[in-house]
């Protein structure tokens, strides 16, 4: 079952959706104003984007230190102490369950510099994304490639329209494929969103 923060993803996307979302018979019959709003569609859709996964991260950080104190470890408190342990790697962490109280002292320490990290973050590309993930006990495999590919083109999309005047919209895609584009992202979501949840319960 999805995560009420998912849920409410879904929910603001689909009404952002709605507001910003164009869709004519023919790419030709499109107007300057429906390429604003494309923009616009993207530029709010990917800050919710970056408001799920971060918050999704966070209260999975907590749920798994609140475990930890209860000398209860998970995957995913594992492995925020083993990312604490390894912190300059960008890899998924290897981990073992006796390392873990090795290092009890710490967890107070760990659990504010993650969710920090994860405050810290300004758009959600794939490196982003891996970067929150990761530390949680995620593997290889888990998460669909595709995800991390969507990511990061949304990224290299996202940018100059954040940053460049507005008639640079009509340099991006039709506007109603950056709602397919998102639909997509939200369906490979919610594999993490679910594996998230395991990871803090196993």
């Amino acid at each position: 079952m999805p995560s009420s923060l998912y849920a409410s993803l879904q929910q603001k996307i689909g009404d952002l959706k709605d507001c910003f979302i164009v869709e004519r018979d023919d790419i030709s019959d499109y107007e300057a104003n429906d390429h604003r709003k494309a923009v616009a569609f993207v530029l709010l859709a990917s800050a919710e984007l970056e408001a799920y996964v971060e918050e999704r991260c966070k209260k999975a950080a907590n749920e798994a230190f609140d475990r930890l104190g209860k000398s209860q470890p998970t995957t995913a408190g594992r492995g925020l102490v083993m990312w604490a342990i390894i912190r300059k790697s960008s890899d998924p962490h290897p981990f073992d369950v006796a390392d873990v109280q090795l290092h009890r002292e710490r967890f107070s320490e760990i659990r504010k510099s993650y969710v920090s990290s994860a405050m810290k973050s300004h758009g959600i590309d794939d490196k982003d994304f891996k970067a929150l993930a990761y530390p949680l006990g995620f593997r290889p495999g888990d998460i669909p490639e595709q995800l991390f590919d969507l990511l990061k083109e949304l990224s290299q999309d996202r940018n100059p329209a954040a940053h460049g005047p507005v008639n640079r919209a009509k340099r991006l895609t039709e506007p109603k494929e950056e709602w397919t584009r998102f639909s997509k992202i939200l369906e490979l979501l919610l594999i993490f969103d679910r594996r998230i949840e395991e990871l803090v319960a196993s």
